[in-house]
């Protein structure tokens, strides 16, 4: 895998999820990862954002709509208190706007990382996979081992102990098993620059060829709909429960 720019911290979050991990099981460890950077956001949020100015569009917004619900307000008082509301509404998302995307940063950083980590799972060798090709139109061209794709471009093949060669017209494009549990091969694009595929990258002349393999999706409870056992509503849920608690707390606009 070559690593992209948010994938840089990865190495620090596999630090401190193993020291956690001796103690803490899978679920909590997220919930807390989506409580810590909910709070890291705000606190960005409320350090970067004018919260005097944004109060004060505020207090001015409300004015003017209070007097947009006048009932005996004139015509020409009623577009100008329109056009007066509209730049209030403008302004406030000037103030707004780029505090709001620096709080996602932190996101941009630990999203690939906790997918990587709490998502598929390579499976044991031997585990009968579905393979697949795509486009379609290239699956004659496949082989996974001595595998044929069927018409649909795919094929069932156990997950192998050792190198298990992909090819395309008999040249060797990739080697399974890989070690990061990523579903999905393919060129690198230029979204890799950003973040990394775990499970490496087939050669550019292969153009748009994809192999995709259905990886098992971790469960982090065991039990329950598949949807409560995803580390992703472990992670937002939480965290927007106590991000919105928090904007409360510190009065924040």
């Amino acid at each position: 895998m070559t690593p992209g720019w948010f994938d840089l911290p990865a190495p620090l979050f596999d630090l401190v999820d193993r020291a956690l991990a001796a103690a803490v099981p899978g679920v909590l460890r997220v919930t807390l990862y989506g409580l810590a950077i909910s709070y890291l956001g705000m606190v960005l949020y409320a350090r970067l954002s004018n919260q005097q100015r944004l109060r004060a569009v505020q207090r001015l917004t409300r004015r003017v709509r209070a007097r947009l619900h006048d009932p005996d307000i004139e015509f020409d008082a009623l577009l100008a208190a329109s056009k007066r509301s509209l730049v209030l509404s403008l302004r406030h998302l000037g103030l707004v706007l780029l505090p709001s995307l620096v709080t996602l940063l932190p996101l941009l950083f630990v999203l690939p990382w906790l997918s990587n980590r709490f998502g598929s799972e390579l499976p044991a060798p031997g585990t009968s996979l579905t393979w697949c090709v795509q486009p379609v139109e290239h699956a004659v061209d496949v082989r996974i081992g001595n595998a044929v794709p069927d018409d649909h471009g795919c094929v069932q093949a156990p997950w192998p102990e050792r190198s298990l060669p992909i090819t395309l017209r008999g040249d060797t494009i990739a080697n399974a098993p890989w070690h990061g549990a990523s579903g999905v091969l393919h060129a690198r694009r230029w979204w890799n620059r950003l973040i990394g595929n775990p499970a490496g990258e087939l050669p550019k002349t292969v153009g748009d060829l994809e192999i995709h393999v259905a990886l098992p999706e971790q469960s982090l409870l065991g039990f329950g709909p598949a949807w409560l056992g995803q580390w992703l509503f472990w992670f937002l849920f939480p965290g927007l429960i106590a991000g919105l608690y928090w904007r409360w707390r510190w009065k924040l606009v």
